[in-house]
């Protein structure tokens, strides 16, 4: 099935989408993220952290992760001007279909403050993917954490 970036489907409620990046850089023998995007663990990924605000307002966090032989110039370019899926179409890598797990789980202390939540029992959505261009090729591996009492979650399916 095909998905929507955060994006453009927060933008279809009339929400301003912005972002502030947290950090982005190469990340290298990290068994974990290589598995993830079946990968070595002597491959180079490409790790992206920000914050996805609505109205200027923290509504999620995404640690997003790619395979930097799919994207070997993203370096060059500022993520909280330029759309990761605009500049991930332009090299022919958009993921068009998705493995997603979601649950709710307990925001720590670091969560708490980007998200500006009340306490520390707060609950967040979380949401993993894991994203596949049109070839099968696996390009992007991401962990995004949202607040609940803004953005709502739902999976619907066309199969019934």
């Amino acid at each position: 099935m095909k998905n929507a970036s955060f994006t453009s489907l927060v933008r279809n409620f009339g929400i301003e989408i912005s972002n502030k990046c947290l950090g982005t850089g190469i990340i290298k023998n990290r068994k974990y993220f290589a598995d993830k995007l079946g990968l070595s663990e002597e491959d180079e990924i490409y790790g992206i952290h920000r914050i996805r605000l609505g109205n200027k307002e923290p509504l999620a966090i995404e640690f997003t992760y790619v395979p930097i032989h799919f994207f070997s110039d993203i370096d060059n370019y500022n993520f909280e001007h330029i759309s990761l899926y605009d500049y991930m179409k332009s090299k022919n890598h958009l993921p068009v279909k998705f493995n997603e797990t979601m649950m709710m789980v307990e925001a720590g202390e670091k969560l708490q403050k980007h998200l500006h939540l009340p306490s520390a029992t707060s609950i967040v959505n979380y949401i993993e993917f894991i994203g596949y261009d049109e070839n099968g090729n696996l390009v992007e591996y991401t962990e995004s954490y949202s607040r609940p009492d803004k953005l709502e979650v739902r999976f619907v399916t066309n199969d019934i």
